[in-house]
């Protein structure tokens, strides 16, 4: 037997979201990402609701106490997404070499999303997200957010 992927209506999904909206009261949302390499900074990471595509795709950044906290909105193809992320160290090609080398506290936050099987609303998805970046020692950061490969937020903050 061969399975297709199927889009439903507003009308079908809402009539079939009984289940979901159940999952979403109760918190069931998603899984937590963490990624560290020894001695570096950990990526925690969990995304949010999905639904209809009622905001534009964007990421904020705020620096804290040992930490740097990061939320957003992207947008796929409809809202049946799951988003993965992943803390990139950058890297920085010095003057009159042609090799790299990692920049001090700079970072990059890479999400991307992948299609979930089986039925899904027609309409353009929007997916909220939220995370952190810790433990992070005081000084100066440059964090960039970057949706499937474009970036859409970067700053420097000042971490304490």
């Amino acid at each position: 037997m061969i399975m297709t992927r199927k889009h439903l209506t507003r009308r079908e999904f809402l009539r079939a979201g009984g289940l979901l909206g159940l999952g979403a009261f109760f918190g069931l949302r998603g899984c937590e990402l963490f990624t560290a390499l020894e001695g570096e900074p950990r990526l925690l990471f969990r995304q949010l609701e999905a639904g209809c595509a009622a905001a534009k795709e964007e990421a904020m950044l705020a620096a804290g106490r040992g930490k740097i906290t990061f939320s957003g909105v992207m947008i796929t193809p409809n809202p049946c997404y799951e988003l993965h992320a992943e803390l990139r160290a950058m890297r920085c090609a010095s003057p009159g070499s042609s090799s790299s080398a990692r920049c001090p506290n700079t970072f990059e936050v890479a999400i991307t999303a992948e299609a979930e099987e089986g039925y899904c609303i027609e309409c353009i998805g929007s997916i909220s997200y939220q995370g952190e970046i810790r433990p992070l020692k005081p000084g100066l950061y440059t964090i960039r957010i970057t949706h499937g490969g474009r970036p859409v937020a970067s700053a420097q903050l000042q971490v304490d």
